[in-house]
């Protein structure tokens, strides 16, 4: 079975124990989580991620549409969450060249696992 390195970047405790309760029963993925912009930016440089989920606030000043503009593999898959109107932040991410969904929050278990298992079924077949 391949296995897909996906890294999770939410700064709400509640919101991180959702994502981990619906990746979980996904064996092939294999999830790292992260709290911070700081953590999020090095593990981006240490480790090769196929799908990437992201809060767009967060603490401070870079938002997760700041840190995703760094991912330079195109086949990487975004995943960004907020809680706040997709249209503010829409420009910011509309361009760039990766495949990416947004997912209002509370998250809807249904959407969230349509969008994991369409990367999954991607993914397998390439």
């Amino acid at each position: 079975m391949k296995q897909f390195n996906c890294l999770v970047l939410e700064d709400s405790l509640n919101d991180q124990l959702s994502i981990e309760l619906l990746l979980d029963q996904y064996p092939e993925i294999k999830p790292f989580y992260t709290n911070s912009p700081e953590s999020f930016a090095f593990e981006m440089t240490h480790i090769r991620y196929n799908l990437v989920i992201t809060d767009i606030k967060l603490p401070g000043t870079v938002t997760g549409i700041d840190l995703i503009q760094s991912i330079e593999d195109p086949s990487t898959w975004v995943i960004i969450c907020s809680a706040y109107d997709c249209k503010k932040y829409y420009n910011d991410y509309k361009s760039l060249p990766f495949t990416k969904f947004y997912l209002q929050k509370p998250l809807d278990d249904f959407i969230f696992k349509t969008h994991i298992e369409s990367f999954l079924f991607t993914k397998s077949r390439v």
